[in-house]
């Protein structure tokens, strides 16, 4: 059963954050380079955009949520706004602060896999050859049964660098990352408490997620898997597009890409490349 998720916050996730021309703008104008536009690219799109970029929305709401609660908290602590001091002298932690980010950290963990979930079920990422979604949330031994089966039904073996992508993903952070959700979601995993005591004083120490302060990890996570969506849709569709359209299709990256601008950062380019570029290595 998927997990309602939302946040408080109203984005714009357009011109300021980036993330539509990064996420949407940028993923269907190298769709339609790859396999042009038809019946196909509108109903893939629109389940796109109602199911993946919501949820890709959420996500980046989540954490920037997360950033704002632990700074303020952390900062509380230190200059004493969330403690309290009764008649008797007793000292308390005002605590909402850290029962919210307990709750967005979860919901983080979650999102992230229904980002990935609802890009494999898209369809997006998905042909005779290749399945997104038989690829990432799967034990290891059926990822490489899977993997294998499609390499070996392709006499191109088109999608090689795509699978070594997921594989290297796997291996970095996906698999951690969703055993991490899997302890906040099902096995209550809470955080540690955001202060020590010593000599009836309380002191800021930042909670740990596998043994990474809780913002480094958070960080790493957020990046590297956006980062990993993004690679794995341009890098599927600049290999379609060299198939489909031959060779004058070559994938770049634009070295100044500049998302709010609408400089996205992988293109389509012949031999007129007015602004810094390199060939993408699909690595």
């Amino acid at each position: 059963m998927q997990t309602n998720l939302h946040s408080e916050t109203i984005s714009n996730h357009g011109s300021i954050t980036g993330i539509y021309p990064r996420f949407f703008a940028q993923m269907l104008e190298l769709w339609q380079s790859a396999f042009g536009r038809g019946s196909e690219y509108e109903k893939k799109s629109t389940g796109y955009l109602n199911h993946v970029m919501s949820s890709i929305e959420i996500f980046y709401d989540l954490y920037h949520e997360i950033l704002n609660l632990h700074q303020d908290y952390k900062e509380g602590i230190i200059d004493g706004r969330y403690i309290e001091k009764d008649i008797n002298g007793n000292i308390s932690l005002k605590n909402s602060n850290e029962i919210e980010i307990n709750k967005k950290v979860k919901d983080f963990f979650i999102c992230g896999k229904q980002v990935i979930n609802n890009l494999g079920k898209s369809g997006m990422l998905t042909d005779d050859h290749f399945d997104f979604s038989k690829l990432i949330f799967v034990k290891d031994s059926q990822f490489n049964r899977n993997k294998n089966s499609f390499l070996n039904n392709d006499p191109l073996k088109r999608y090689a660098l795509l699978f070594l992508l997921i594989e290297n993903a796997r291996k970095n952070f996906l698999t951690q990352f969703n055993a991490t959700r899997d302890d906040f979601e099902h096995n209550l995993k809470k955080l540690n408490k955001y202060i020590t005591i010593q000599n009836s004083k309380f002191f800021y120490k930042e909670p740990e997620i596998n043994g990474k302060p809780l913002i480094e990890i958070l960080s790493f996570y957020y990046e590297n898997l956006l980062d990993f969506i993004e690679k794995i849709m341009a890098y599927y569709y600049g290999i379609n597009a060299r198939i489909n359209k031959g060779n004058i299709y070559t994938l770049y990256i634009r070295l100044d890409y500049d998302y709010p601008k609408m400089k996205h950062k992988y293109i389509f380019m012949g031999n007129n490349r007015p602004f810094p570029t390199e060939p993408c290595k699909y690595d």
